[in-house]
């Protein structure tokens, strides 16, 4: 062969070799976050001080459940690092490390509607994009959305930067998936001072989504049901959805979107239903559903366990990108032994009980349980409305006795405030106190 044809040849084919290289790299990291599938057991536990104790119906269930997880905050209070990410928390870190132990996954969760003076990075978001005080709940703001990447001056950062931090924080922990809380702001009737539009909002969450997968973590929708197309919109995208009190409100039908695109709904119930009525109707949905405290610090029970242990009928997993071994038993390799917070800000030096969570957190002043203009509904009395997936034909949220939502639309946008995380988050009961 002529030596010009011959070189030109062996070029081309380390042309080729290195294109093929290239398209199976980006191939594997187009697809390399968790996508669950179907998940048959979980535990919310963001009230709770870490390190968590795994409960032990994931950590030992009664019957076979091929695919669970476990859901923690993301412990973004112990420091900001020169370049503004927050400081990883060893705490935090093993409490990934035990629910991989146990052979779930971690999620974590991030609140991204709304800024708290009690996290590490609230000096961080530039006044301007600060707006009105959450009612009843001191020390939280909501923040204008449609902003994402609007410049600031300095030391601010936009809020895109911000969003990114946390959820490189959650990555560096060895967290999965994101449960990216507040992202229905739209729905408030703009009590934060902007105006928020339902396409703006989803421009957002999607921009979140992309920031989530990119970082090798699945995305998790929270609530949204608000009679509209917003869970439609978004369903094909994310990769999960939590919701809180869908059988008590009698608004599961909303959510069968997701059981058609094969993702998991993960559930938890505050009014203390009955085991044989909540759960034969939730395994049948199919989601994974618990009984929890308002201050979710207790998990009453696990429809996971109903019924013999019995996962629902039918159930699968899908882990595309996940490993078919259960998830490794040490943190994430990525998270930088640099980043331990000293022992100043570290609530290592502490050891903080797994089930009698604190008051009082530096920094700020979140509510410490139920504050007085919230009245929760009673664990003991049953739901004003049958635990049924399809939605009552009238407008209940500006009906049904729910004097703890300062909204007084949609329960939805408001319901976080008084049973969800906002009475019941760490940051009133947990690790804050023991730094």
């Amino acid at each position: 062969m002529n030596p010009r044809r011959q070189l030109a040849a062996i070029t081309l084919a380390m042309t080729l070799s290195i294109v093929g290289l290239v398209w199976i790299t980006f191939s594997a990291n187009a697809a390399a976050w968790w996508q669950p599938g179907q998940i048959t057991a979980w535990a919310y536990m963001i009230g709770y001080n870490q390190p968590i104790t795994v409960p032990s119906f994931i950590s030992s269930p009664t019957g076979v459940h091929p695919n669970t997880a476990v859901d923690v905050d993301l412990g973004d209070d112990a420091g900001l690092a020169s370049n503004g990410m927050p400081t990883v928390d060893p705490n935090v870190v093993q409490s990934v490390s035990n629910i991989h132990a146990a052979g779930a996954h971690a999620i974590c969760y991030v609140d991204v509607g709304t800024a708290e003076n009690w996290r590490s990075d609230y000096s961080l978001f530039d006044p301007s994009e600060i707006g009105s005080a959450v009612p009843g709940w001191s020390g939280e703001y909501f923040i204008n959305v449609n902003d994402w990447s609007t410049p600031v001056p300095a030391p601010y950062e936009t809020i895109q930067q911000i969003m990114t931090n946390r959820f490189e924080l959650c990555q560096e922990e060895g967290f999965d998936g994101i449960e990216a809380d507040n992202v229905d702001t739209y729905t408030d009737g703009n009590l934060g001072g902007f105006t928020i539009s339902q396409s703006q909002e989803e421009t957002y969450v999607n921009n979140l989504i992309s920031l989530a997968h990119s970082d090798g973590l699945a995305y998790f929708l929270k609530n949204e049901i608000n009679g509209d197309s917003f869970i439609s919109d978004e369903a094909a995208k994310v990769d999960g959805e939590i919701v809180e009190q869908c059988w008590q409100y009698g608004e599961c039908s909303a959510l069968d979107i997701f059981v058609q695109e094969g993702k998991p709904i993960l559930n938890v119930e505050y009014d203390s239903p009955s085991e044989s009525t909540l759960c034969p109707e939730a395994n049948a949905f199919p989601m994974a559903s618990n009984s929890e405290n308002v201050d979710v610090t207790e998990i009453n029970y696990s429809c996971s366990e109903y019924g013999n242990g019995e996962a629902p009928e039918g159930a699968t997993t899908t882990t595309t990108s996940a490993p078919s071994t259960p998830p490794s038993t040490t943190p994430s390799s990525t998270t930088p032994s640099s980043t331990t917070p000293s022992s100043t800000t570290s609530s290592s030096t502490t050891s903080p009980s797994t089930t009698s969570p604190s008051t009082t957190p530096p920094g700020g002043t979140p509510p410490s349980g139920i504050p007085p203009s919230a009245t929760p509904p009673s664990a003991a009395a049953p739901s004003t409305i049958p635990l049924s997936a399809t939605p009552p034909t009238t407008e209940h949220h500006t009906t049904k006795p729910h004097p703890t939502k300062h909204h007084q639309t949609k329960h939805h946008t408001t319901k976080h405030h008084t049973t969800k995380h906002h009475t019941t988050k760490h940051h009133a009961t947990n690790h804050h106190t023991t730094k």
